[in-house]
């Protein structure tokens, strides 16, 4: 007989805006991080290193409401400390995210 089975975790659409943590955090090349979405929203992800200067833009546009992964490849940047500031609806939530090679 068939065992398999489907989970779904997130059922229906999410009630407030909300970020996960980076995952995994130190990380090497790659970490990812998830946006619960209540609404239509413009969002702009960006990375910025510890001297603030803007390193790369991970999204910029309209967003839908729902769940959505994102990946960050910092394959070509150097070990540190960065920030992904995301901007959504006039408000900012920033998170910190270590590189290590």
């Amino acid at each position: 007989t068939d065992t398999s089975c489907l989970s779904i975790d997130k059922v229906g659409l999410p009630t407030e805006f909300e970020i996960s943590s980076a995952y995994p955090n130190p990380f090497n090349p790659i970490c990812q991080f998830s946006i619960a979405n209540p609404k239509f929203s413009h969002v702009n992800i960006s990375i910025y290193n510890l001297e603030g200067k803007l390193m790369s833009v991970l999204y910029a546009g309209h967003l839908s409401p729902g769940y959505h992964s994102f990946n960050w490849n910092a394959q070509n940047l150097q070990s540190g400390l960065y920030f992904i500031k995301v901007n959504y609806d006039n408000n900012n939530e920033v998170m910190r995210a270590t590189l290590i090679k």
